[in-house]
Formats: C-alpha cells, structure tokens, sequence
C-alpha cells in the first residue's frame, strides 16, 4: 500500500477534511492532495505524522482490511428495502444454510 492511501485511509476514518489535516501537519492542501492521489510518494515519516495527526496508529491503520465493493454494495442494496422484504430475506437464507447443513449430514 503506498503512503498517500494511507494517509487517505487514516484521514477519512478520522473524519477530517484534507484542509484540516494539512493544517495540522503543517502542510498545504494541495501537497497533501498530490500525496493522496499518488503524484507525489510521501515520507516515511510524512506518513507516520499524518496517521498520528488523526489519532490512529499507522499498525493499527495498515491492519484494517480494505472494504469489499461487492459487500458494499449488498449493504447500499439492504438499506433500501422494507423491513418485511429484510426479513424475507433472512428466512431464505436459514432455510439455505439448514438445507446445505442437511445435505453434508446425509452425506457423512
């Protein structure tokens, strides 16, 4: 991972703009801009101070998995039916996982 998504990731999950982290790094917006682009590769330690700027550790922001654009999506997807379409949902999902839970005993 290069250190401008870093410093994108740990900016976004802190929830500031990049005109407030600049300020608090004592850059510019527009160098902050060319290192989250990836026009321009960070520091080493440009990368630690941004992550630390926003509170987080850069271990702790390297760990945190990437989210799945399709998981993503079926959660945008979720959000917009009813609470009975949901629920339908769930019951045909158990009534899948039993089925498969079935077959793999007759099986065994």
């Amino acid at each position: 991972m290069r250190g401008g998504s870093v410093i994108r990731r740990a900016r976004t999950r802190a929830g500031l703009t990049q005109s407030q982290l600049a300020r608090m790094v004592g850059t510019t917006d527009s160098a902050l801009s060319r290192w989250e682009h990836g026009r321009v590769e960070p520091a080493y330690t440009t990368v630690e101070r941004c992550v630390a700027a926003c509170g987080l550790t850069l271990a702790g922001v390297l760990r945190e998995p990437d989210a799945d654009p399709h998981d993503l999506s079926l959660l945008d997807t979720t959000l917009g039916l009813s609470i009975d379409e949901r629920a339908s949902r769930m019951v045909d999902f158990v009534r899948a996982v039993r089925s498969g839970r079935a077959a793999v005993e007759r099986a065994s």
